[in-house]
């Protein structure tokens, strides 16, 4: 069976495969020929149930049902967003014996917390196993899009459950730079041979995304970008769902946000609302027995709603502005605009950019919802070594900063480094948009012990440990240790070579050495150049000599035998003429006797 690779995006709400065909790229369809899957994962007393097979029984079976996986995945139990997420959850959260978040579920009768790196490798494997029915081929690579936010434990998190499915990951992509691959080559007519700058936004169900690449001579590179999740589809879905609450508690109803099934009843009606206001000034949610015998029925104006969402007019304003900063571009140096994003579409939103970008036009040329996942499609025939697409140059931005940090003290010295709190001392080692790819040297003097930790810095003070590495010197004197840092394409943080020197003097010394050596041979081999030019030149002189000497001897004697044949001419000529007169006299002889 041929082999094949795939791109997966997944998302909040809904999950989209695309595969490299011969005809291009092509989205796949599930088994009930759907081009998204939902992201679930439901459990029963008997099986568990993924995608489009768990959306049926969500409502009836809420309490072991697993969504928001992107949400999740990678996060502590006492992570801040994992208390946002509360809301969200329809069963419990709780610790996993891996120290990450897991899902409270009842499964064959016994109750189970399922961590969310097990859940998505349970949606992974369908989705492959979807894939080759679908290609009718072997898929056993594929290329996952994640948000550039996504800290080192969270692409971790991802890789360990794309392993668990049993499939190799070429690479973890950004999902900017999944559309700006994706527009590279949908676009008709595309030419680099100037460079282009396009920026891409991108409003969905988890937030708001701003990039700006830039296209010149076969590669493509993100400048910059900036994410702000609260410019999102699920916080346009609170306020709907809000309003609708006051609806209810004006008929008297209990609190319908302390029931999963209320809230899941709500959460349909307000996405229902949310498509049609982004079409009409007004819609109305209905949803019957949302709480005890309380039915909805509320009307909900375009107005209104947008009123409850004004402040992410300033928070897309903001992003926008941050991402051309990251670039340091203006808005004059942006060629296209282009928008997608399930929340693309909502009117107050493409305002909301628009002003950003200071009345620029917006373009929709790619598709709103499977531009990533094509975009990955790409990547990953250009990666696999089944499908053989020509690579291009892609160089990607947005990973967070990463720094070293070690005890404050006089054995360890850095240049750069600054005191922090706690008596720690931090050096800077990738600043934010370093991207990956990205490397770096970092030189620390110590002497005995040296333990530094790798720590990675998030927004709004946020910090991650990436790791520890421990160093013993034995004696006294300081020792400079030279460390290769780099970021590699998934996004990880490591330390690819330490090297030790003696002392800087000794090193200062051997290079001087070494430079002067190097002198040296220079030096005699130009004096050995020049003396075998000079021996040629004088070489190539005496055979020029010699040669003339020849050709002048040559010439004499082709003269010497030019003169003696005249003179053999002439005494030919000379003895033909006595003759000639020897004739005429015997005759003259005769006349006169007659």
């Amino acid at each position: 069976m041929r082999r094949t690779a795939v791109g997966i995006d997944l998302g909040t709400t809904d999950v989209f495969a695309a595969n490299v065909g011969r005809k291009g790229v092509e989205i796949v369809q599930n088994s009930v020929s759907e081009r998204r899957t939902p992201a679930l994962v439901s459990f029963t007393p008997r099986r568990r149930l993924v995608g489009d097979a768990a959306a049926p029984q969500l409502k009836s079976n809420y309490r072991n049902s697993c969504r928001g996986l992107k949400h999740l995945i990678g996060r502590t139990f006492d992570s801040p967003d994992v208390e946002a997420e509360r809301l969200w959850a329809l069963c419990g959260l709780s610790k996993a014996d891996t120290g990450d978040v897991g899902y409270d579920v009842s499964y064959r009768d016994k109750p189970i917390c399922v961590s969310a790196t097990v859940c998505l490798s349970m949606l992974v494997t369908s989705i492959v196993a979807t894939c080759k029915a679908w290609t009718k081929m072997d898929v056993r690579e594929v290329v996952f899009a994640i948000p550039s936010y996504f800290t080192e434990p969270m692409r971790q998190a991802c890789l360990d459950a794309i392993r668990i499915a049993g499939v190799q990951c070429l690479r973890l992509l950004h999902e900017s730079t999944a559309l700006a691959l994706a527009w590279r080559f949908e676009t008709q007519g595309f030419e680099d041979s100037t460079p282009i700058i396009v920026a891409f936004c991108s409003a969905g169900h988890s937030g708001l995304c701003v990039a700006v690449a830039r296209y010149e001579k076969g590669a493509i590179s993100i400048l910059g970008e900036a994410y702000d999740r609260s410019v999102s589809g699920q916080r346009m879905d609170k306020a709907i769902i809000d309003i609708f609450v006051e609806s209810l508690k004006k008929q008297g109803a209990p609190n319908p946000l302390a029931s999963a099934k209320s809230l899941l009843k709500l959460e349909e009606a307000a996405t229902k609302v949310k498509k049609t206001i982004s079409v009409v000034d007004e819609a109305k949610g209905v949803a019957e027995c949302v709480v005890e015998d309380f039915d909805l029925s509320c009307d909900v104006k375009r107005d209104k709603f947008e009123e409850a969402c004004s402040y992410m007019n300033a928070a897309a304003a903001e992003c926008v502005t941050r991402a051309l900063a990251a670039a340091e571009l203006t808005v004059q140096d942006i060629r296209q605009i282009e928008v997608v994003g399930g929340c693309s579409r909502i009117p107050f939103v493409q305002r909301a950019l628009k002003q950003a970008f200071e009345g620029r036009e917006l373009t929709t040329s790619l598709n709103a919802d499977e531009a990533v996942a094509k975009g990955c499609a790409w990547a990953a025939a250009m990666l696999s070594p089944s499908v053989r697409l020509a690579p291009l140059p892609l160089k990607e931005s947005g990973t967070p900063a990463v720094a070293l940090e070690w005890k404050d003290c006089e054995a360890i010295e850095a240049e750069g480094s600054e005191v922090q709190e706690g008596g720690r001392r931090r050096l800077l080692v990738f600043e934010a948009q370093a991207g990956p790819g990205a490397e770096a040297e970092v030189n620390v003097r110590c002497r005995g012990a040296l333990e530094l930790t790798a720590v990675s810095l998030v927004k709004d003070g946020e910090e991650t440990i990436l790791g520890t590495w421990k160093l013993d010197f034995p004696g006294k004197e300081m020792h400079e240790v030279e460390l290769q840092c780099a970021i590699d394409l998934n996004g990880l943080f490591s330390v690819s070579k330490a090297a030790v020197c003696t002392g800087k003097e000794q090193a200062e010394a051997e290079a001087k050495a070494a430079a002067e050596v190097k002198a040296k041979e220079e030096e005699e081999a130009k004096a050995k150049a020049e003396a075998e030019a000079a021996v040629a030149k004088e070489k190539a002189e005496e055979e020029a000599k010699k040669a003339g000497e020849e050709g002048e001897t040559k010439k004499e004697g082709e003269e010497e035998d030019v003169k003696k044949e005249v003179e053999e001419g002439e005494t030919q000529k000379e003895g033909e003429e006595e003759e000639a007169e020897k004739v005429s006299k015997p005759d003259e002889a005769e006349e006169g006797s007659q």
